[in-house]
């Protein structure tokens, strides 16, 4: 078996998970040693990134380039680490299809214009409701990736206006590292694309606004 490849193991046909674990089991030594060595490796990631924000305060840098190393994964040079960070890149990007996908699908069932303003709802109320318009459905894009591990800095709801007839939308636009200058516009009616593209593709549409759970941003031409 390939678990004996790494550790012997006995030959268990079924299981109870998720149990007390002995203070004398074989295993606790080896694993509680990775567990503390993990989150020393961790507390210096974290360490190194408060150093370089504080090292780029003050810079002309923007919020998704300020956060690039935070939501950044360790890959190396080798053949192994390029096949790591090419394989984390195909799994995340196939979250994000199938994340769009999907909700594109419930905005065709649930999607209802408000009939009373502009409502935003919170994901518990949209979820009670059962329906909603652009915000509400965007706001399901943007949890679920938000719940799926995109870190803050990494994703971001926007809205969006139409220069020809002024309407509005809101989409989520996902700043992916090695493509921060043109973050990938993900959108969940469908209105301004049925697949994933990035924002330059959209000429018709400027963002006016970014913002995520405690942070907003204006957005200005360059």
């Amino acid at each position: 078996m390939l678990l004996q490849a790494c550790v012997t193991a006995p030959d268990a046909r079924h299981y109870a998970l998720f149990e007390p674990v002995g203070a004398d089991d074989v295993f606790v030594p080896v694993i509680s040693s990775w567990q503390a060595e993990n989150r020393l490796e961790e507390l210096a990631d974290e360490v190194a990134v408060l150093r370089r924000r504080l090292a780029e305060h003050g810079a002309s840098r923007t919020p998704a380039e300020s956060s690039a190393d935070a939501v950044s994964d360790p890959s190396g040079e080798s053949a192994l680490g390029v096949a790591y960070a090419g394989f984390r890149s195909h799994l995340r990007r196939g979250v994000v299809n199938d994340t769009v996908r999907w909700v594109q699908q419930q905005s065709g069932l649930y999607y209802r214009p408000d009939s009373r303003g502009d409502d935003w709802p919170v994901l518990a109320e949209l979820l009670d409701r059962g329906a909603d318009d652009c915000d509400g459905m965007d706001l399901l894009t943007f949890s679920l990736l938000r719940r799926l591990g995109f870190e803050p800095g990494e994703i971001y709801r926007t809205i969006l206006r139409n220069r020809a007839d002024d309407r509005y939308h809101i989409v989520t636009l996902w700043f992916e590292p090695g493509h921060r200058d043109d973050p990938w516009l993900l959108d969940s009616t469908g209105e301004v694309s049925e697949t994933v593209r990035p924002l330059s593709e959209h000429p018709d549409w400027e963002p006016l606004r970014l913002f995520d759970e405690t942070r907003s941003y204006a957005v200005r031409a360059r």
